[in-house]
């Protein structure tokens, strides 16, 4: 099990170079510190610098339930709620 996941999160990761971003494209990343794929997290920072990175503390896998109050404003700082 732990081989497919590591093949599933090594390819999922080769495709960020397939993916160009515009110039001037707002991008937000949003990451709980306890989601199973932080081994792309890292990629996807590396490869997207310039993009807000965000991860939530005490937030898994799914954030929006998870750390719901933190997610919501970083939601409404990155949208302008």
């Amino acid at each position: 099990m732990l081989e497919t996941r590591s093949a599933t999160v090594e390819a999922e990761a080769s495709r960020l170079n397939e993916i160009a971003l515009p110039h001037g494209t707002q991008v937000l990343v949003l990451f709980g510190s306890q989601d199973i794929n932080g081994p792309t997290v890292d990629r996807l920072f590396a490869r997207y610098p310039s993009v807000r990175h965000v991860v939530l503390e005490d937030g898994g896998y799914l954030p929006w339930l998870q750390s719901f109050d933190a997610f919501r404003a970083e939601l409404c700082a990155f949208f302008g709620c």
